[in-house]
């Protein structure tokens, strides 16, 4: 988790802007702006990567020969 802290008015876009460049530098998905101005403010950022997105799959493992078991 990424944790951004700031002293403004309000949170602008270019807070929004500077979290989400962050996390998409970095295997992190998540991120935090924390505000503490006048009125303080939590605001949360998911960034789904592509490597959540994919759904691993697993390569098929190869059946035994029906052939080979005759003894």
């Amino acid at each position: 988790m990424i944790l951004e802290l700031k002293s403004a008015e309000s949170v602008a876009p270019e807070h929004h802007a500077q979290l989400l460049n962050y996390l998409k530098a970095t295997d992190i998905d998540i991120g935090l702006i924390l505000n503490f101005g006048p009125k303080p403010e939590i605001r949360r950022k998911v960034y789904e990567t592509a490597r959540h997105r994919t759904t691993q799959i697993a390569a098929p493992t190869s059946l035994p020969d029906p052939s080979s078991d005759l003894s």
